[in-house]
């Protein structure tokens, strides 16, 4: 006789597989294909949808799972290409696929009463929806892409956690029906008033405070529910509902941020530094500077105001007139060191000698200089003789036996000549004789490149020439440059 356990073991296995096909509606989608039906209705038992679901994607524009338990949806679903209509409501959704996105043709999403906290980006390709429930779920936000449903006449979100509205929800040109109770909402959009079809909004139980100037646009709103006891001000008439609100008061301008003000780059100034290590520490003006140009430049900002904050950095061009400013000062200094340098130097070279004067002089009065004399016993003409009259022979094709003689002569007490007035030969007149008749005084003829005449013996150096001229200081340096 076999034991109870063994007898009811079979009977158990059985109904486990039959519960088991029963909790992922497998039944009833084998027998939809079976007939190629075009709606599916899964039993309230169902806690998990079959991924054999997409094979009813060339029949199936119906499908209802409304008040089950199931928590995911399956990739599968997004094979349903021919779906219009699709109920969700009632069962603990935590999140939707982005398979979603593929029922292009979709038209009417039922998500009410489900966990859902967000909503997948591919909502924004159901561009046929017309009818969407949102409510009794924990949405915290929608999507920027919720602009895409721009045939949608009613968005329903009733009953979540909404903190705030994108600015795309202006897109919805076809909104006219608009609930938002009972949300954690402080604002609505300030674009809200391109809702130009919008013909009810309600907002009660929410923290909004005050209503945008934008809503005065809505020129079609029939009906407008608020916290008269919240919203503070806002536009005096909307459409059709007046408000009774004053307008708000315009928002003091708010203070520009406090950022520390970014360093200028040494390449502002006139030259760009080297980053080299050699170049550290010194200016970056010229090029050479290297980090300390840098440094240089970084202190070129606006001082602080008055209240302390820093001032915005100076403009590049302002910085560019600074540096070029600089480099004029600079320039200008090195000039003026210059020229007081060579003063300097031209009254250190001074030094006249009363005994003897310069080559130089000689080759500017238009004499040649002595030429060194061989025999070290016969004293040569010095430069500073001058004062002996010297009386040359022209040969030439014109003037042949002219005789040049330079002005009259003085005579000294100690027998040498010197030229009357005792003043330099280059200062007077010549006379030339010519056989035959006398001209008039011509400048000088420059004599030729012979030895002068002997004279009397020349005094030693350093003892006084009775009767000699002073020769003419000189007060340039020899090297002195014109």
């Amino acid at each position: 006789m076999r034991s109870r356990r063994g007898v009811c073991a079979p009977i158990l296995a059985a109904l486990s597989v039959a519960l088991a096909s029963a909790n992922d509606c497998a039944p009833e989608i084998e027998a939809c294909n079976a007939t190629s039906c075009t709606s599916l209705s899964c039993p309230s038992t169902t806690t998990e949808l079959s991924p054999t679901v997409g094979d009813l994607a060339g029949s199936l524009t119906y499908l209802n799972l409304a008040s089950n338990s199931l928590t995911t949806l399956p990739d599968a679903i997004g094979a349903l290409t021919g779906l219009t209509y699709l109920r969700l409501g009632g069962n603990s959704l935590t999140a939707l696929p982005e398979a979603l996105g593929s029922l292009t043709l979709l038209e009417r999403l039922y998500v009410d009463d489900n966990s859902l906290a967000s909503l997948p980006n591919a909502i924004g390709s159901l561009t046929a929806l017309t009818s969407v429930r949102l409510y009794d779920n924990a949405l915290a936000g929608l999507p920027e892409t919720i602009s895409g449903l721009t045939l949608l006449p009613t968005l329903d979100l009733e009953h979540n956690a909404l903190l705030s509205l994108p600015d795309s929800l202006a897109e919805l040109v076809q909104l006219s029906v608009l609930n938002l109770f009972h949300n954690e909402l402080t604002e609505l959009p300030r674009e809200i008033g391109r809702l130009t079809g919008l013909t009810a909004l309600d907002v009660r139980e929410n923290a909004i405070t005050v209503f945008p100037e934008s809503m005065a646009d809505l020129t079609q709103m029939q009906s407008l529910s608020w916290d008269t006891a919240e919203v503070t001000c806002g536009p005096a008439q909307v459409g059709a509902v007046s408000t009774g609100l004053s307008p708000c008061p315009s928002p003091p301008p708010s203070p520009p941020p406090s950022a520390p003000p970014a360093p200028v780059s040494g390449s502002a100034l006139v030259g760009t530094g080297s980053s080299s290590s050699s170049g550290s520490g010194n200016g970056g003006g010229g090029g050479g500077g290297g980090s300390g140009g840098g440094k240089v430049a970084d202190g070129l900002t606006a001082p602080a105001n008055a209240n302390g904050d820093q001032a915005l950095p100076l403009k590049d061009e302002e910085v560019a007139g600074i540096a070029i400013a600089v480099a004029f000062a600079v320039l200008g200094c090195i000039c003026m060191s210059y020229c007081l340098y060579r003063a300097w130097a031209a009254r250190a070279s001074i030094a006249p000698n009363p005994h003897k004067g310069s080559a130089g002089d000689a080759e500017r009065a238009g004499a040649p200089a002595a030429e060194p004399d061989d025999d070290p016993g016969q004293s040569s003409p010095s430069e500073g003789d001058h004062e002996r009259s010297a009386e040359e022979t022209v040969q030439g094709d014109d003037l042949e036996g002219v005789a040049v003689h330079q002005g009259p002569e003085e005579s000294t007490g100690d027998g040498e000549q010197s030229p009357a007035g005792g003043s330099s030969p280059m200062s007077q007149a010549t006379e030339v004789s010519i056989e035959g008749g006398s001209r008039a005084p011509s400048p000088l003829i420059g004599p030729a490149r012979t030895s002068p005449p002997p004279g009397p013996p020349t005094p030693p150096d350093g003892a006084p020439r009775s009767g000699a001229a002073s020769p003419r200081p000189n007060y340039l340096p020899t090297n002195y440059v014109y």
